[in-house]
């Protein structure tokens, strides 16, 4: 979908497990970011009704923003997670927005914005091309993300276009992979990071911020949680980046936030194991997906 107005722009959302973040992008200039960035509350958990509310009160958000800077809303671009029906705007997760399970997500934006076009993307993929479109790094031709959060996301471009299953969503998923006693979100995710920070001797901080906080302060023990989740990660994502030939790494999501505590780790493990393949943190954590699924909305896959 393509428009030349010079006053059109996207509502972008960004539907997580607490909260759904928003904002406005126009198609005629994304380097400007993100506009009037900010997130409305969701109970992932909750019922249809108080689910289908958040998403509406994003959307009427969003449609006031773009009346007040006088924007024309050309549509809605969605970044959500799996498992999804991309085309229908139909929920089919259960481990999180449960309630609203194979019902129309669409519905609920239609609320506040009326008939307008929507399209859904993988927040993987969103995330990876929103990070691509505001830091470009030309010297990768294939490059791929890591999502670390909650979950363990991952998502690929390759000659420009995005590696998709038939569903929709990413072609490659690494979170259930086989590794060591268990899979690789055992390892690599929020639960993931507490978890070895209790194998290590670990008993005060009760989240995986306290632990980074007090890693960048010189704890020893805090720093080695990183250090053993990144070279857990680059022994997980080793056989994709070879099979695929991807040749940039890019780690998103709030547990990348640790920067070069997990990216120095991971890359130091692929280099032992012979993976050509450079490591990143992600300039763009907050922003990436609202511009990714804005970007999807107005150009679909021809990102060249």
């Amino acid at each position: 979908m393509r428009t030349s107005s010079s006053k059109s722009c996207v509502l972008a959302l960004d539907a997580g497990g607490t909260s759904i973040k928003l904002g406005l992008v126009r198609l005629d200039a994304f380097g400007d970011g993100v506009l009037d960035p900010s997130e409305v509350p969701v109970p992932s958990d909750g019922s249809v009704e108080e689910i289908a509310a958040a998403y509406a009160e994003a959307a009427s958000t969003g449609k006031s923003c773009a009346e007040k800077r006088g924007l024309i809303l050309a549509g809605v671009g969605v970044s959500t997670p799996g498992p999804f029906d991309y085309e229908t705007g139909a929920s089919l997760m259960t481990h999180k927005y449960a309630a609203v399970r194979g019902m129309s997500i669409r519905s609920f934006i239609e609320r506040a914005t009326g008939p307008l076009p929507i399209r859904f993307t993988h927040d993987s993929f969103a995330f990876l091309l929103g990070e691509l479109a505001a830091s470009p790094r030309p010297r990768y031709r294939n490059p791929c993300a890591v999502i670390i959060g909650t979950g363990l996301g991952f998502a690929a471009l390759r000659d420009g276009k995005l590696l998709r299953n038939t569903q929709g969503g990413p072609a490659i998923s690494i979170y259930r992979a086989p590794f060591r006693d268990g899979i690789a979100e055992d390892y690599v995710s929020k639960r993931g990071i507490m978890a070895c920070y209790a194998r290590l001797g670990g008993v005060e901080k009760t989240s995986v911020k306290e632990i980074d906080l007090a890693a960048r302060a010189g704890d020893e023990l805090c720093a080695r949680v990183f250090s053993e989740s990144g070279k857990a990660l680059a022994e997980i994502t080793a056989p994709v980046i070879k099979e695929g030939g991807f040749d940039c790494m890019i780690l998103g999501g709030q547990i990348a936030k640790a920067g070069p505590l997990l990216t120095v780790p991971v890359q130091r493990r692929l280099d032992e194991l012979g993976v050509g393949c450079a490591v990143e943190s992600a300039l763009q954590t907050v922003a990436a997906p609202l511009l990714g699924a804005a970007l999807l909305f107005q150009k679909g896959e021809a990102l060249q």
